[in-house]
């Protein structure tokens, strides 16, 4: 579906939200400092299909985060309220923008599992931060598992997708990402 964005018809993606997300980059940096492993940008923002409801999704890799996962949101939340104030959130409200940054927050050792939310990643994740490139081994990992295994990503006549992940599953048969 088509929106108007200021006088103009477009769907949101990256670059409406580019200055936001450089903007929080810099923030997280400052309060995680070493710590923050990964930033991913992905779903509907990354595949340019958002509109003015979706929401901002965010892969944050955190190293030694906290067990409790509230606590692993505080710099991220910090960090959301001093950007609401800026200059960069006031010009998206006047386009109609009203940014939502939804961030799912995992420690290094979590996110060494291979994770159903990273298939997407593969092809359409948008890497803001890659300390070592650390998460670009890790989704080129699991491409080529998805390689060995013969899965495919099945589109849909409507837009949607599914992950066909083992074509040659033999009833009973167990396999792992």
């Amino acid at each position: 579906m088509m929106m108007s964005v200021g006088n103009k018809l477009t769907r949101l993606r990256y670059e409406n939200y580019q200055a936001l997300l450089e903007q929080l980059l810099k923030l997280l940096r400052a309060r995680l400092g070493d710590r923050l492993t990964t930033v991913v940008l992905y779903g509907s923002v990354a595949r340019g299909t958002a509109t003015l409801q979706s929401d901002v999704d965010l892969l944050v890799i955190v190293c030694d985060a906290p067990s409790n996962y509230f606590a692993r949101l505080d710099p991220l939340l910090e960090a959301w309220r001093v950007l609401e104030k800026s200059q960069t959130v006031a010009a998206l409200y006047q386009q109609g923008i009203r940014p939502y940054l939804s961030f799912l927050v995992l420690s290094e050792e979590e996110a060494n599992q291979n994770r159903y939310i990273f298939l997407d990643m593969i092809e359409e994740g948008i890497i803001l931060h890659d300390r070592d490139g650390y998460f670009a081994r890790r989704l080129e990992a699991l491409k080529e598992r998805l390689i060995a295994l013969g899965s495919r990503r099945v589109c849909l006549e409507d837009g949607t997708w599914y992950w066909d992940l083992k074509p040659d599953l033999v009833l009973g048969e167990v396999f792992e990402l």
